[in-house]
């Protein structure tokens, strides 16, 4: 196993004894379960990826299923037919004629698994691995990796909050991060506050690590408005859209404030609910659920309010772009990272 933590005793918050970067390395290979697709953590691969190529260090991706669209960075997909890796395929088929149907099937997966594996296993100590979720790590384990000498730095990364892992709706990570992630060589989140509370959880060290962001900041604030309102996120339940579509009819009702708009833009499992909500409150006038963007500098330009509704999160990407783009964000106070850029009025 490569030495980068090998002097620091496990526990505790031992970000200041992690070595920025060892110098050997000259590739950094993300795990993700799914690249590219509309979500930060294929943001955060792509901006990271910048900055590494600019100082010579390649940076590559393998995705665990195939993303939605074209990747822009060398990308290995693992399970080419994901459908075919969930849920067991032999249980329950106590027909033999069908058990010998399924058995090829059966072959197709534990050899995408070894893949996998051994795609992992031919790179040397001059790459570093980051593991962008917890599941791609566990995919790994689940096909007999192990670690080995002259292999590569492994770094475990969470990207929310320590927060997210003991509520109703994530305390089904918490065992999972304790037991895929102790043997990764450094465990990075995205705040000092996460980070002490993590190092007393997994027995990795840890590091806060924020995530990078690109966009050059804007050189004036005094930039022509819209009274629009925008929202950069899934449709996904975590992120409360129902609940923000909601809070900002609520807070627009005075006439005065009847040409505020609410730009809702990206894509997700809960489109039709986001969308009968807005037929409830008879509001398309108003609301606009507008899908998915690639062109955030864009939506950001004329905007004059960020909104941030989500039950949990990490250090936000899309108020750290709204910030670049002079754009004030309001936000539930859901998480240190929230707390780190939102400043109380």
């Amino acid at each position: 196993m490569p030495d980068l933590c090998d002097d620091l005793p496990r526990g505790g918050n031992l970000s200041s004894k992690i070595p920025l970067w060892p110098s050997h390395c000259r590739r950094v290979i993300f795990v993700t379960p799914r690249f590219p697709d509309l979500g930060g953590l294929t943001t955060f691969i792509e901006n990271l990826s910048v900055p590494l190529r600019d100082a010579g260090v390649t940076a590559e991706v393998i995705s665990v299923e195939p993303g939605d669209r074209p990747s822009t960075i060398p990308t290995t997909v693992a399970l080419t037919r994901p459908n075919l890796h969930r849920g067991p395929l032999l249980r329950g088929h106590g027909n033999t004629l069908a058990r010998l149907w399924i058995f090829p099937i059966v072959l197709f997966k534990r050899l995408s698994f070894s893949r996998y594996r051994c795609r992992l296993e031919a790179l040397t100590d001059d790459a570093v691995v980051i593991f962008t979720n917890i599941l791609p790590k566990i995919f790994l384990d689940e096909a007999g990796f192990q670690r080995f000498l002259g292999g590569p730095i492994f770094v475990g990364q969470y990207h929310s909050s320590f927060a997210s892992t003991t509520g109703q709706d994530g305390a089904w990570v918490a065992p999972l991060l304790k037991m895929h992630y102790r043997n990764v060589d450094v465990l990075t989140v995205l705040t000092d506050e996460d980070a002490e509370l993590f190092a007393d959880f997994v027995p990795t060290p840890c590091r806060a690590v924020p995530n990078p962001i690109p966009i050059p900041i804007r050189s004036s604030f005094h930039i022509p408005r819209e009274a629009v309102a925008v929202a950069l996120a899934r449709l996904d339940s975590a992120k409360q859209l129902d609940l923000m579509i909601d809070l900002f009819l609520e807070a627009t009702k005075d006439p005065r404030l009847a040409h505020w708009r609410l730009h809702i833009y990206g894509d997700g499992p809960e489109r039709k609910q986001l969308e009968s909500r807005v037929d409830q409150h008879n509001a398309w006038a108003r609301v606009s659920l507008t899908g998915r963007t690639d062109d955030v500098p864009s939506v950001l330009d004329s905007a004059s309010l960020n909104l941030l509704t989500c039950k949990y999160e990490g250090l936000p990407m899309s108020i750290m772009e709204a910030s670049a783009a002079a754009v004030p964000t309001v936000a539930f106070q859901c998480s240190p990272g929230v707390r780190d850029l939102v400043t109380e009025a």
